[in-house]
């Protein structure tokens, strides 16, 4: 099993594709406040519960000036 990371921790990069068909690297985005939130699909009912979560605290992490990112394996 990987080793998980303790928040702060500098994640390993990576680049994604973003829904807008631009390429992100984690790396870029190094010196930034950043979360990851991973989810493993689209339209779930337990994916669409951490999503709301997300929204419900929307204003929170806004204030922080984070970027927030979510991840899937699929491509809805």
């Amino acid at each position: 099993m990987p080793e998980l990371l303790s928040p702060g921790t500098p994640a390993p990069d990576f680049t994604l594709r973003g829904a807008d068909g631009d390429d992100v690297t984690l790396s870029a985005l190094r010196g930034q406040k950043v979360v990851l939130a991973f989810y493993p699909l689209d339209w779930s009912p337990g994916c669409q519960n951490q999503m709301d979560a997300f929204s419900a605290g929307w204003d929170q992490i806004e204030s922080t000036g984070a970027k927030v990112f979510g991840i899937s394996v699929d491509s809805a």
